[in-house]
């Protein structure tokens, strides 16, 4: 099965937010602090204080949890504006070829090809295909361009994936 499709950057961003938050799941990594945080609001609780004293230092720590928190994404995005060329998916034209145990892809830059052991994931979302490989590769086949076969094989690919797991 061949599917041709054309890359451009909301697709790029459509997969790095699928790899952050749903693969990687990195909004899970601030419970344990909201946790820690709370557990030393506990702790420090002083003899003499009021119920509503202890509620203001909790509100108090949370405003400044949150404001270090937006210093962070503010630095990941200044980051990510500073290395956006250096780091960019290839745009444009993308051939993929899915086999019976491989799946190859031609772009401008060259050639990638994976067979299905090497995969770690293939997930279906409303408006992409991702296929995630133990290399760290990530393909990304929007379902804009897919007709019902494409989806079938690439549904068929995501069973055997799960199967070879």
């Amino acid at each position: 099965m061949t599917i041709q499709t054309d890359l451009n950057q909301s697709d790029y961003k459509a997969y790095r937010r699928y790899a952050l938050f749903k693969y990687r799941k990195m909004h899970l990594a601030f419970v344990p602090v909201l946790l820690f945080f709370i557990f030393i609001s506990w702790l420090e609780a002083e003899p003499g204080k009021t119920l509503a004293d202890g509620i203001w230092q909790f509100i108090a720590g949370l405003v400044t949890i949150a404001v270090v928190m937006f210093v962070v994404m503010l630095i990941f995005r200044l980051v990510q504006r500073f290395t956006r060329t250096r780091f960019q998916g290839t745009m444009g034209p993308h051939t993929f070829e899915i086999g019976a145990d491989t799946i190859t892809e031609t772009n401008r830059d060259g050639r990638n090809e994976s067979r299905i052991s090497g995969m770690r994931r293939v997930a279906e979302e409303r408006n992409h295909f991702f296929i995630i490989t133990a290399q760290g590769l990530g393909y990304i086949i929007p379902k804009r361009d897919l007709d019902p076969q494409g989806t079938d094989a690439l549904r068929e690919l995501r069973n055997k994936v799960m199967a070879a797991r």
